[in-house]
């Protein structure tokens, strides 16, 4: 009967300690996330995501992703081709634009085209539901009020994001 005891209360602890581990929390659906300069930078809004589709154009597909925050916007667009790695320039353009209240455009930062490691990958593409994940890292390069490229960098890493696609006609 001891050993019974002993046998029960140890399987009680067991059930105690597995059921007390902590679960990770679920990704939220939408999201658009990145480090600005090594500072997190998440977007306020759902992120938009379109696909406009080059068929009737006699062009490649075209995916556009955007991340809105008060404070600024990161644009993103590839020729779409599916699930893949898309190296910027070659493949698509990223651009951040500084703002005020959402709406008054301080600066732009396009893509730095000597980055080499700038680039868009989809990581999955469900056409089906029309949903998308992916990630992305550029370094922009600012503009001056001339319109030409300055020396000041601002790189964006470990950029994260997914949502749903709606079709751009």
């Amino acid at each position: 009967m001891k050993h019974l005891r002993a046998l029960l209360f140890s399987l009680l602890a067991l059930l105690f300690v597995f059921s007390c581990e902590e679960e990770d929390e679920p990704a939220p659906e939408n999201y658009f996330v990145a480090n600005k300069d090594g500072v997190k930078w998440e977007a306020e809004k759902v992120p938009v995501i379109g696909l406009r589709e080059g068929e009737n154009y006699n062009i490649e597909d075209s995916l556009h992703i955007a991340g809105f925050r008060a404070d600024g916007r990161i644009h993103l667009s590839v020729a779409f081709t599916g699930v893949g790695t898309y190296k910027l320039p070659n493949k698509g353009v990223a651009r951040y634009y500084e703002m005020v209240g959402g709406d008054v455009f301080m600066s732009a930062y396009p893509l730095d085209e000597s980055d080499e490691n700038a680039e868009v990958v989809i990581t999955e593409w469900n056409p089906d539901t029309k949903t998308l994940r992916g990630t992305f890292q550029f370094v922009g390069k600012k503009i001056d009020a001339n319109g030409n490229l300055t020396s000041e960098i601002l790189p964006f890493t470990q950029g994260e994001f997914h949502g749903k696609v709606s079709n751009l006609d």
